[in-house]
């Protein structure tokens, strides 16, 4: 049986004058052509002018239909997609992934095999460096309250090389998620942007920021910088935002993965779709279309993305670091020997 989805629906936000406007404007324009069209059914009438109040007709009904669908003349519609403001959308679309030692986030992408529609969620690598299995937490929005919130177990899938990225798979009906959307083309300087992200973990989970791109390829003269491509922007990412998307203010497409700023405002650093379309070849599925290899080759791609078992003696010598020193024991100058 296919995976059931949710459905939300929300109608936007018109003015009143020019609703009024345009609605009154529309109806005058459909009575006029519709009692033309009678006229023309009962009597002849002159051909041009029948032609002319059919193109009428036609114009009414367009302009009835944008104006039902919310993109009427006035209509504010800038951040406005398929009766969703765009935001709220991004929201929707990113989710925390929280890990034994921390937490950060992730955007979802759903991708269909021969046997059932696979949920999966893109973050920075950092966040599950040392795990192969976390839980991907998401929030339930009803307008702007948040009306609930569910758990899923997730795997990581596929670790890229040379890209702080990472892919997991969850487990979980792709009903309860909306999939984001990648732009592979390179942004200008000064594009406008916005991330949603888990700002300090669950403490503000879902925070909007915005801002613009800054520079195109950065990488400073620094032995210890952590990433071979990254862009720069305005935007706030600080702990809790990595991995979390960078959309596009422009169609709310995701441009790149949140990875890091260097504690100064206005600074902040994300990892761009060119990177990931270069460190995932031979995994376009994972940017691209909307199909995924079976199951079977998933589970080996889990397999390999295993991180490498510790030994025992390895595991021992982490416990011994993790016991704490005796205390010294006390000197002659300590010990009180009078009375």
């Amino acid at each position: 049986m296919p995976a059931g989805r949710l459905t939300c629906f929300s109608i936007p936000c018109r003015r009143n004058d020019k609703y009024r406007e345009d609605l009154h404007c529309f109806l005058g324009m459909l009575s006029k052509a519709i009692s033309t069209v009678k006229l023309a059914l009962t009597k002849p009438v002159d051909v041009v002018r029948t032609i002319s109040y059919s193109v009428v007709l036609a114009t009414g009904l367009a302009m009835g239909y944008a104006f039902f669908r919310g993109f009427a003349p006035g209509h504010d519609a800038d951040f406005v997609t398929g009766y969703k403001n765009m935001y709220e959308m991004a929201q929707r679309q990113t989710v925390l992934v929280e890990t034994p030692t921390g937490s950060g986030s992730g955007f979802v992408i759903k991708r269909l095999n021969d046997t059932a529609t696979r949920v999966f969620v893109w973050t920075a690598a950092h966040v599950v460096s040392d795990v192969d299995v976390c839980k991907i937490h998401i929030i339930f929005r009803t307008g702007d309250h948040k009306a609930g919130d569910a758990w899923f177990a997730a795997r990581v899938i596929l670790r890229p090389h040379n890209v702080d990225a990472a892919l997991l798979l969850v487990d979980a009906d792709p009903g309860f998620f909306v999939e984001s959307r990648f732009e592979f083309a390179t942004p200008r300087v000064g594009t406008p942007v916005f991330h949603v992200g888990n700002l300090l973990g669950k403490i503000f989970d879902g925070s909007v920021t915005a801002g613009v791109v800054s520079q195109i390829g950065v990488h400073p003269d620094d032995p210890t910088w952590p990433w071979d491509v990254c862009d720069q922007t305005t935007t706030l990412i600080i702990p809790g935002s990595s991995g979390g998307p960078l959309f596009s203010n422009m169609d709310g497409k995701v441009l790149g993965i949140c990875v890091g700023w260097p504690q100064i405002p206005g600074i902040s650093f994300y990892v761009p779709t060119r990177a990931l379309v270069a460190a995932t070849k031979g995994f376009s599925w994972t940017l691209k279309g909307d199909v995924c290899p079976p199951d079977d080759l998933l589970n080996e791609m889990i397999r390999r993305a295993e991180l490498p078992k510790k030994s025992v003696p390895d595991i021992l010598k982490e416990i011994i670091k993790s016991i704490p020193a005796p205390p010294a024991p006390p000197s002659d100058d300590d010990v009180d020997c009078s009375g």
